[in-house]
């Protein structure tokens, strides 16, 4: 016992001072954990004795902390100090026993010297880790986070949501350089690909200090979990294993301690010219409300200046996506390509998940800064992008009105421009006379006088047969609605030929479910 816990080199009260002093050099003369130890160990000599309930054998009286401390106390040790060092002992000395109410030194080992045997069997790669990463994992679960990356091949790529890999305590003692190499290789790849998403995706950096402080309370802790399934084995008495469930508490608090310092900084790739560097948002000593491992690094990277958002204004999004800027510039866009810039795009805006987009995309298409149509298929995708002089159909396009989010397609959706948007066309000036047509290119010529119309026989039908362009079709649709305005209702007979065939579920969506949306009855040979 006395060489275990007093006079060794590594005797567990001579351990005690080194740190004490370490942290409080006024200490340095003062020896406090030797002073109390010494008085425990007179105490726990001769005297009067008493029963033991468990043993029936006679034990030292040993000393109560407050008549401890009447004894040691004095100018040079004050009372806090004093209480904190015997905390210590207690965890610490191997023969040190306290029963709920009295501390004595006895020649049997306490229940930290049955911890020390079985914490000494325990490895870390074999039992510490594993029951770390059990841990993390179910604090984890349901949220974007990736625990313990192996590689780069280990964190998606085309998720559109921002992503938390939470990297490996080994990870926290690898040198800066290699570190920020690994961290960069993360960034740019995807295994042997090039990573899409990395707009999308943010690296909790471990601190190495908590890593270690984490693996010890785990180790602790496991031992004493397993001093509990072999208590009857070890012959434990009733004091021992309250002794031992105070330690576990005390372990289970370390532990979550240790957690909840463990990821304190995140980085995030950065462009700088053409190459990609490492952002680092540190902690640095702000507070935090989220309890929760994830939570608390997502309010880290929104703390002003803010790395991350929740949300993105309708303006803001056309201006970075540049719709309508420029002689050529885009006059629409797919909901799937802009989710892509967003994600792929260092230069935007990090967005916790893609709801932000379909949130803007509902504001702008109710105040009209652009129309949403949900099948894309049913525009020329190319003239979008090309910025031509090309025009929708309105009966498309929802502009101006309360467009549900959960309606809003990030696949087969996108967003035009309101000017492309087709309105009424001004009627020609001038009539083709019936029967004949202007050669191409030509205007239509006109008769050399007017003559006065015969009223009193009007013809009561209409037969018109011609054969059309896209762009004419357009164009002409004003004449068609201005017969349909008069007579009520007009009979539409449409010929197409496609010399290799149509495609079913082309027309299906192209053709068939429009004309359903706006309840028209067709007939089809």
């Amino acid at each position: 016992m006395l060489e275990r816990d007093f006079f060794s080199p590594n005797a567990r009260v001579h351990l005690i001072d080194k740190r004490i002093v370490d942290e409080k050099q006024a200490l340095s003369g003062v020896n406090p954990a030797m002073r109390l130890a010494t008085a425990i160990l007179m105490y726990s000599f001769g005297g009067l004795t008493r029963s033991d309930a468990e043993t029936d054998e006679p034990v030292a009286v040993g000393v109560t902390e407050s008549e401890l401390l009447a004894a040691v106390v004095g100018p040079d040790l004050d009372s806090l100090t004093a209480q904190a060092t015997l905390g210590h002992l207690r965890n610490q000395c191997l023969y040190l026993h306290f029963d709920g109410v009295h501390y004595a030194f006895k020649t049997t080992p306490n229940v930290t010297q049955v911890l020390e045997d079985f914490a000494s069997r325990l490895d870390v790669a074999r039992d510490i880790d594993p029951a770390i990463r059990e841990e993390l994992d179910s604090r984890l679960q349901g949220r974007p986070a990736i625990l313990w990356p192996a590689d780069s091949q280990h964190i998606p790529h085309r998720e559109p949501r921002f992503i938390l890999a939470h990297l490996s305590p080994e990870f926290a003692f690898l040198p800066l350089k290699e570190q920020e190499q690994r961290v960069v290789e993360m960034f740019t790849h995807y295994g042997e690909h090039l990573r899409q998403y990395r707009n999308g995706l943010g690296l909790a950096v471990p601190d190495p200090k908590a890593v270690s402080d984490l693996r010890e309370a785990q180790k602790y802790l496991l031992a004493a979990q397993r001093i509990h399934r072999e208590r009857t084995t070890l012959n434990l008495t009733t004091s021992q294993l309250a002794e031992l469930n105070d330690r576990e508490k005390t372990y289970r608090l370390a532990q979550e301690s240790a957690i909840r310092s463990l990821y304190e900084s995140v980085w995030l790739p950065k462009l700088e010219g053409k190459d990609i560097q490492v952002e680092k948002v540190e902690r640095s000593g702000r507070a935090l409300a989220a309890q929760g491992i994830h939570e608390r690094l997502i309010e880290l990277l929104k703390i002003s200046p803010p790395h991350i958002f929740d949300n993105v204004t309708p303006e803001r999004m056309l201006d970075l996506l540049q719709l309508g800027a420029g002689k050529k510039a885009r006059i629409g866009i797919s909901l799937a390509e802009i989710v892509d810039d967003f994600y792929g795009t260092l230069a935007f805006p990090r967005l916790e998940s893609s709801a932000a987009i379909r949130k803007a995309v509902a504001e702008g298409v109710q105040r009209g800064l652009f129309g949403y149509i949900g099948r894309a298929g049913l525009v020329d995708t190319v003239q979008l992008r090309e910025g031509s002089g090309y025009l929708i159909a309105p009966e498309l396009v929802r502009i101006g009105i309360a467009l549900p989010e959960i309606e809003i397609d990030e696949g087969s959706s996108l967003i035009v421009l309101p000017q492309i948007v087709r309105q009424d066309v001004t009627e020609e000036a001038h009539a083709v006379t019936a029967g004949e047509a202007a050669p191409a290119g030509e205007a239509p010529s006109m008769p050399e006088t007017i003559e006065t119309p015969d009223y009193t026989a009007r013809r009561t039908h209409l037969l018109l047969s011609m054969q059309m362009t896209r762009q004419q079709l357009f164009a002409a649709w004003n004449a068609f609605k201005n017969l349909a305005d008069l007579v009520g209702h007009i009979r539409l007979t449409i010929e197409a030929h496609k010399p290799d065939g149509f495609d079913e579920n082309w027309l299906r969506n192209a053709v068939r479910e429009p004309l359903d949306e706006a309840d028209v009855e067709v007939e089809e040979e």
